[in-house]
């Protein structure tokens, strides 16, 4: 014999919440900051595709610096940035 247990729940009392919570909480910033190189170091960091991580270095919407043709990026700054 199973044993059941109904709940009213209300679901957008519930999404409040969880947003609340998740606005209250403070934002993780890693312990170290990592100098991420290149667009693929970038993709592998965000986890998207290289043509995602380049377009948003493209339209400037992540900083980065560039030594010869090599292109860095600053963790801390690139969640900064996405979170904007």
């Amino acid at each position: 014999m199973e044993n059941t247990i109904t709940l009213n729940v209300d679901y957008q009392q519930i999404a409040t919440l969880v947003a609340e919570k998740i606005a209250n909480e403070p934002a993780k910033e890693p312990e170290k900051p990592l100098k991420i190189r290149g667009i693929r170091g970038l993709a592998a960091y965000l986890e998207v595709s290289t043509s995602t991580a380049q377009k948003l270095k493209n339209l400037n919407l992540v900083p980065y610096w560039t030594i010869g043709n090599r292109v860095f990026f600053d963790s801390v700054a690139v969640e900064k940035a996405i979170r904007q």
